[in-house]
């Protein structure tokens, strides 16, 4: 079942024609489901109204003091946030990578997925929370 997906890219942009910008994942592209990755981690719970559950508790986590826990909080906040609102891929604790950079409060998380549709593919993505802006 090599079905894709596609829909409004993020962040949300027009394009030099004045549409909509929109992305797509196939079989060899995973560009949909990564700017879906990003923001889900980077939309704090309760900031949507409309979807009030949505989103990540890791900004929580991001301006505490680097140590163990607060990477294996991250980790696992990461993971809550992927298990529920992103069906289509399947990640595991071992999958995620929490790296900090003290100096300017920012956590780097790398995520290795694979595609329900696509399973025998897989795919790492590159988060940056926290800092002057998330993208």
């Amino acid at each position: 079942m090599n079905k894709g997906y596609y829909g409004i890219s993020f962040p949300f942009r027009l394009g030099v024609r004045g549409g909509v910008v929109m992305s797509g994942t196939s079989a060899l592209d995973f560009q949909h489901i990564d700017e879906s990755i990003k923001q889900i981690l980077n939309t704090k719970v309760g900031e949507r109204v409309m979807e009030y559950n949505f989103g990540s508790n890791v900004s929580t986590a991001l301006f505490e003091p680097d140590d163990l826990s607060i990477q294996t909080l991250i980790k696992y906040e990461v993971l809550k946030a992927l298990q529920t609102f992103e069906p289509r891929i399947i990640v595991t604790d071992k999958d995620i990578n929490i790296n900090s950079d003290n100096d300017h409060n920012i956590v780097y998380v790398n995520v290795n997925y694979v595609v329900k549709d696509f399973a025998n593919e897989s795919h790492t993505t590159n988060v940056k929370l926290g800092g002057e802006k998330n993208v």
